[in-house]
């Protein structure tokens, strides 16, 4: 899947109901394929805009393609790739720990509707 798929497949399995009132702009680098995105949540809706990056972002995660993949298969988590030491600057770990708490966020969002009670 190329990346604008996997944020689409977030954007149609995002709660509604549960991601109502919440917003995030999480700024996106992936490091091995020279891609950047914004993805922003706002009134229940999942949306990104590719090549861009905004000034005002709550977070910016930087990474590999591959994390992103083996973290939405559940081979990693961000946790263990921080601990890792899978950074491109370790300076920025306060940053990385706040995008890590935007992105759990995100996903607390992104349960099945069929999973609402």
């Amino acid at each position: 899947m190329t990346i604008p798929m996997v944020f689409d497949f977030m954007g149609v399995q995002l709660n509604g109901p549960k991601a109502d009132g919440k917003t995030i702009v999480l700024n996106w680098n992936f490091t091995n394929v020279g891609e950047k995105y914004i993805l922003s949540l706002e009134n229940s809706t999942l949306t990104y805009a590719p090549n861009k990056q905004a000034a005002n972002a709550d977070a910016t995660l930087t990474l590999a393609r591959a994390t992103l993949d083996a973290s939405n298969l559940g081979k990693t988590t961000f946790d263990k790739e921080i601990a890792a030491g899978k950074r491109q600057d370790r300076r920025r770990w306060e940053e990385d720990r706040v995008a890590l708490q935007s992105v759990r966020h995100i996903y607390r969002g992104l349960q099945h509707r069929h999973s609402l009670s």
